[in-house]
């Protein structure tokens, strides 16, 4: 819809006016866009007074879009990408702006936070949240190092779920579909008293996998799982509140559906395993098993996806009028065995074993305020993380009956200690300007004890060798934010972040190094108006962010072992550049419409000598242009199942250009251009006490790849392939 006239919004009733005829209405005024309340910068504000580019989705904006879990977001929000592990499982691959995380080890950390009720996930594994019961998600793009912390370099995602209130109510629905899909949920909301409110949910999910093997018939790519969550609110007084929550997610499925691309048989390891099949009778390893499609290959691995996820948060609030103290307090622990069929043949040449045990907990203190001249608005905070976390991969490399093979079990045992003080003032200098500035310090301190050990040879390759590293860093944000015209805000500001240094957990001797934190400042120019009325919300940033010391694995000879292997170091420098728009927009009563794009650029400024990577280079999961779109349609309709019936129909489409999977780049990891198109209709009373719909996921049923990783120095590239398109139909029923 263009701005420039009031010619589109007359086109536009013209062609409502005789629909709402047709349905025995009248067309009436637009109505307004809803505001949304968020917490971006630790306080409440309207998501357009926060001079940060960010995007919400609602609960009933997840519902009508059909999103059922976190990696849809990078569907319907400008400037995300997200990319399943290597390592199968529900670890969550969020890149923001083309910062995130290339490994999944937990040796490495993520360049995007995710929260959950304030409480930090610090690891990807179980980081693919289920999204039901979700009042609200926030994301917010570029670093947010002061008042979100370490690795959040390319951005933060915040999951607000729903709390306990005073007022009985609850929702149940069904959801049936295609390869048996049979989902179900219930939350119930019961208040015992005028200061006591208690909130149940229970979430299962199942379907069968899309994939299957040509040769034992075994299905891959499912879903089995079941989410509970119980939280208790406590309000003694109308100043003080205390909120304790538990969730468990329970994960029994099918592992993911992987494919042999391209196979390299000059390697130091095909060539000496064909050497010895051909020499015993047993087929090689060659082209005859690349997988034939997106739904087969040729593994012989029966395996499931085993998780058992729990945590608890107690947030206690007190107010002194303007004044506010918070204190979150988390734990949470994770147990995983997944794996991935790498090689997608009979061979097992990769059928990787992984079993992660990973626990946290977290202590954060937050003030916060306003002057009574209102002319200051503050926050300040302590935080407090701990983690334990033991990871151990089999990795085979030969044939199961070859005595000579490159097989190992390699484990990293260790703990991070992170603690960081901040803080952060608004300055209302008038009505129409002010200005922020933060400043956070943290300090972090790494262990890690590495051992790898060749399973067939049964001798150490890396004896247990420990390693220990601390860092600490200083990040800080300023802007200036002015009010042109009503409903018109315009900000600048710079701000920075770093993610984690770390350690690479692959090594196999004497390269078993740490490697530096990466860092980063981003330099962003916005807008943010709502026009005609609040019918028109049209945002828009433009931004560049310097980022430095990333954290880049490299394919390197062992000097000991002479076996070519992953090392990850820092020696690259990079600038990103780009441009994002958000519109929202209600035509006429029924219609609304929403629109989001980039165009981004990102170019290596600095390559040490002797990196693979070439400024030629495309850094990884940065898309030249991105766009999603949709349109929704909310009418009246009155039927005999109810007089006051309203019918709703929705299409979301989301492209994005060509990109690489990794650095360097090769035809190996390249990911052609993507779009993705869902669809909904549902219908039901006024009053949203039932509803039906149907869905479909994946509507004109594009296939492509989930992830895609070059491993052809070692043996081949790889892929797991996303699901096919899904049709069915859901119930709800609230009361």
């Amino acid at each position: 819809m263009s701005t420039r006239s009031p010619i589109p919004q007359l086109r536009y009733s013209l062609l409502v006016t005789p629909l709402a005829l047709l349905m025995g209405g009248r067309a009436a005024m637009a109505v307004e866009l809803e505001e949304v309340v968020v917490t971006a910068q630790k306080r409440e504000q309207l998501a357009q007074d926060v001079p940060i580019s960010i995007s919400v989705l609602t609960s009933q904006g997840l519902v009508t879009r059909d999103m059922q879990d976190l990696a849809q977001i990078a569907t319907q929000v400008p400037g995300v990408e997200f990319t399943k592990s290597d390592q199968g499982g529900n670890n969550a691959g969020f890149y923001i702006r083309g910062i995130g995380q290339f490994d999944w080890l937990p040796t490495f950390d993520p360049g995007v936070g995710i929260y959950v009720d304030g409480v930090f996930l610090a690891r990807t594994a179980g980081g693919l949240l289920d999204l039901d019961d979700i009042d609200r998600i926030e994301v917010l793009r570029g670093p947010q190092g002061t008042l979100f912390g370490k690795n959040t370099i390319g951005g933060a995602i915040s999951v607000y779920t729903k709390q306990p209130s005073f007022k009985t109510e609850g929702d149940a629905f069904v959801r049936a579909g295609e390869r048996s899909r049979f989902d179900a949920g219930l939350t119930a909301n019961i208040p015992f008293s005028d200061t006591v409110a208690v909130r149940f949910n229970a979430l299962t999910r199942n379907i069968d996998g899309f994939g299957r093997s040509l040769e034992i018939d075994q299905r891959y790519g499912g879903e089995g799982k079941e989410v509970g969550k119980l939280a208790i609110l406590w309000r003694p007084s109308d100043t003080l509140s205390f909120d304790l929550s538990g969730d468990y997610t329970r994960v029994r499925q099918p592992i993911a559906m992987s494919l042999l691309l391209n196979l390299n048989t000059q390697t130091f390891v095909t060539i000496p395993q064909n050497e010895w099949a051909v020499a015993n009778g047993v087929t090689p390893y060659d082209d005859r098993w690349l997988s034939p499609s997106y739904d087969t290959n040729y593994s012989v691995w029966d395996f499931h996806d085993q998780e058992d996820t729990w945590g608890t948060n107690l947030t206690i609030t007190k107010n002194w009028g303007s004044t506010t103290l918070k204190s979150i307090s988390a734990y949470r622990k994770s147990r995983f065995l997944t794996g991935l069929s790498f090689d997608a043949a009979p061979s097992k040449m990769g059928d990787q074993i992984v079993d992660e045990n990973d626990d946290q907990i977290s202590q954060e203190f937050l003030l916060s305020g306003r002057t009574p001249n209102k002319f200051l608005d503050w926050v300040a905070g302590l935080y407090y993380l701990r983690e334990n976390i033991f990871n151990g991969v089999v990795l085979p490399l030969s044939f199961p009956a070859n005595p000579d093979g490159f097989d190992t079990y390699t484990t990293n045992d260790g703990s991070n200690t992170s603690y960081a003080a901040y803080g952060q003032a608004t300055l209302h200098f008038t009505d129409k300007l002010s200005a922020d500035l933060g400043l956070r310090y943290s300090y972090e301190r790494k262990k890690d004890t590495i051992f790898v050990y060749a399973t067939k040879f049964q001798f150490d390759l890396l004896p247990p060798t420990p390693l220990e590293k601390t860092w600490n860093s200083v990040t800080y944000r300023a802007g200036l934010q002015y009010e042109l015209a009503p409903h018109v805000m315009t900000y600048g500001s710079i701000s920075t972040g770093f993610k984690s240094g770390g350690f690479n957990g692959r090594a196999y001797s004497t390269f078993f190094i740490a490697f530096d934190p990466e860092k980063a400042r981003a330099y962003e120019l916005g807008i943010k108006s709502e026009l005609f009325d609040r019918r028109l919300r049209l945002n828009a940033a433009i931004f560049q962010t310097d980022y430095k010391d990333i954290q880049t694995t490299l394919n390197l000879e062992d000097p000991i072992t002479h076996i070519v292997t992953n090392v990850v170091q820092n020696p690259a420098d990079a600038r990103i550049r780009g441009l994002e728009l958000e519109s929202e927009a209600t035509l006429g009563r029924f219609w609304s419409f929403n629109l989001g794009a980039t165009s981004t650029s990102a170019e290596y400024t600095r390559l040490e000598s002797g990196t693979v990577v070439t400024r030629a280079d495309h850094l990884p999961q940065v898309p030249s242009w991105t766009l999603n779109a949709g349109l929704e349609l909310h009418a009246p309709l009155p039927t005999p199942l109810s007089s006051d019936g309203v019918f709703t129909a929705r299409i979301d489409e989301s492209h994005k250009a060509s990109r690489y999977d990794g650095a360097p780049n090769t035809i190996y990891n390249f990911e052609p251009h993507l779009d993705v198109v869902n669809a909904r209709l549902a219908y039901g009373p006024t009053s949203q006490r039932w509803s039906v719909a149907a869905y479909a996921r994946n509507l004109l049923n594009h296939r492509y790849l989930d992830f895609h990783e070059d491993l052809m120095a070692f043996l081949y590239s790889i892929g797991t392939s996303a699901p096919p398109r899904e049709v069915g139909g859901e119930f709800y029923y609230r009361w």
